[in-house]
């Protein structure tokens, strides 16, 4: 076998094939960088459309718990406005028990009428005003329970801490109303003990 010899290139041509082969050869590159780009691109994005999809759902799952957490201190709050208003209804029973006491004691003592039973009698009706405005109060913010759900957590948590204020109020009458209660029921007792001797 003979081997073939292919014709040198004239000394012309060699400098034109060499520019040839590094403009291929940098075309080549070129492409293969491009291409690398383009893939990286393809895989940023999918990345980011990765990335972006948990942070949708831990937004989400933000808002929902911010929901919740709002539906609680209202729940909270409309059912201490409901525990307030329960506690006023039963104040005002204890102080028409309370002004009936204190008017039998006056009867018994022999003072029905007089200046010192219409004192104590004004002083169990004005706590009854004052509770009254809290009940009323309370009432009203039942009704506007629709308003408190677009209202800030700072407004939820200053009509709450301001609610339970008043709930706190209303059992400190009520436990001040049961003893005073007693003890005029004691003392017409005794009083009515002390007329049926003579």
């Amino acid at each position: 076998m003979q081997t073939q010899t292919y014709p040198q290139p004239t000394t012309a041509i060699r400098p034109l094939i060499a520019t040839v082969g590094i403009n291929v050869l940098q075309d080549i590159i070129t492409l293969i960088a491009a291409m690398a780009a383009l893939t990286a691109a393809a895989g940023g994005l999918w990345a980011a459309r990765a990335a972006h999809r948990p942070s949708m759902t831990a937004r989400e799952a933000a808002k929902h718990a911010e929901r919740v957490d709002r539906r609680e201190i209202l729940r909270d709050l409309i059912t201490t406005c409901h525990r307030l208003i329960a506690e006023s209804i039963q104040l005002g029973s204890l102080i028409q028990e309370l002004k009936a006491e204190y008017r039998i004691l006056a009867a018994f003592s022999g003072q029905s009428g007089g200046s010192r039973e219409k004192l104590l009698i004004q002083r169990a009706e004005s706590k009854q005003k004052e509770i009254r405005a809290l009940q009323e109060e309370a009432q009203k913010q039942i009704q506007e329970r629709a308003r408190l759900l677009h209202a800030s957590e700072e407004d939820f948590t200053q009509a709450l801490s301001k609610f339970d204020g008043y709930l706190v109020q209303v059992l400190r009458i009520k436990d001040s109303l049961e003893r005073e209660i007693a003890s005029v029921t004691a003392t017409t007792e005794s009083t009515a003990k002390a007329a049926s001797r003579v």
